[in-house]
């Protein structure tokens, strides 16, 4: 038997103040802030100015001041989104906008908070909250989506046969030239096998070009397709390997 007394430095439960808190979150980049709403009054953190290029005193303590620099795109859904937090409709105020540096730019924020404490009719006394710069972030997602949006008209408006084959011949996409090339709508073409439309006498040497692309290796090829109300063509296509990043699976893309 093992006589156990109680260890005082293991009980000690860790105590972290506001202050540690504060600490914590400038030193990770993020700005701090506080309104008081019987006064209106914000309060925000020197690496809350910093974020945005202002020094001491050239951000005023108003709600008014705080909610004018907030880009007024952005305004009517940042407010609204703090008058239902305010009304207990929401646990946590959290709200991605644009905010006015002091060279006039703007950078996009992840702001939020919460209600720290109400009245005891429950209207709010104090909220306090932090933000992060995600303009990076922004910026990469619109750099996406203007390569998606360009894909996509490519795609849609090039006049010849673009599309993409799984490894085992399944048709993925195709735009409207090649649909109207093999004579089928996109619902009808999408998910059949694409060797289905090649010439018998030419099918063989598209398979092998097939998997030599899905292998990884670059080739073209000039083939007969037939049309599925029987028109024939001559085809000229040049297959590249692409890695889809969603599914991580090899997959012939052609022109």
């Amino acid at each position: 038997m093992t006589d156990r007394r109680p260890d005082e430095t293991g009980a000690r439960a860790l105590a972290i103040s506001e202050g540690d808190w504060a600490a914590v979150l400038e030193g990770s980049g993020m700005g701090l802030w506080e309104w008081d709403a019987t006064t209106n009054r914000v309060l925000v953190s020197d690496g809350w100015k910093d974020m945005f290029g202002y020094v001491q005193d050239e951000v005023g303590d108003s709600l008014g001041e705080w909610s004018s620099l907030v880009h007024p795109d952005d305004r009517p859904r940042v407010l609204a989104d703090l008058q239902r937090h305010c009304c207990g409709e929401t646990l946590m105020f959290s709200t991605e906008h644009r905010m006015r540096c002091k060279d006039g730019s703007y950078k996009w924020v992840h702001d939020r908070g919460k209600i720290s404490s109400r009245t005891p009719d429950g209207k709010p006394l104090l909220l306090r909250g932090f933000q992060g710069d995600i303009t990076a972030r922004k910026q990469e997602e619109e750099d996406r989506l203007k390569r998606e949006t360009l894909l996509s008209l490519v795609l849609h408006t090039g006049p010849g046969c673009i599309k993409r084959v799984a490894s085992d011949g399944t048709l993925l996409q195709m735009n409207p030239a090649g649909l109207c090339m093999i004579e089928l709508d996109e619902e009808e073409a999408i998910g059949g096998c694409v060797f289905d439309v090649i010439t018998p006498e030419h099918r063989a040497s598209f398979i092998d070009m097939h998997q030599a692309v899905i292998k990884g290796v670059s080739r073209t090829l000039q083939f007969e397709i037939q049309g599925f109300k029987g028109t024939r063509r001559w085809m000229e296509t040049f297959a590249v390997p692409f890695l889809n990043p969603v599914t991580g699976h090899t997959e012939h893309l052609a022109v």
